[in-house]
C-alpha cells in the first residue's frame, strides 16, 4: 500500500468529475491510482514544489 496522508493532498472537483492530487513526502503517486479506480474519475497529479509544505 502506498502512503496517503489524506488531509489536504486531494481536491475533488465534483462539477468536473476530476481529482487534483498532490504528491511529495507525505503521499506517493501510487496512491492516486487507487483513488482513480475508486472514484472512477481522472486524477491529475501535482508534484510538491517545496518540501517544506
Amino acid at each position: 500500500m502506498a502512503p496517503f496522508e489524506c488531509g489536504g493532498d486531494l481536491l475533488w472537483l465534483r462539477d468536473r468529475r476530476l481529482v487534483l492530487a498532490g504528491t511529495g513526502d507525505r503521499t506517493a503517486r501510487e496512491a492516486w491510482r487507487a483513488v482513480a479506480e475508486i472514484s472512477d474519475a481522472p486524477v491529475v497529479g501535482l508534484e510538491l514544489a517545496d518540501p517544506e509544505f
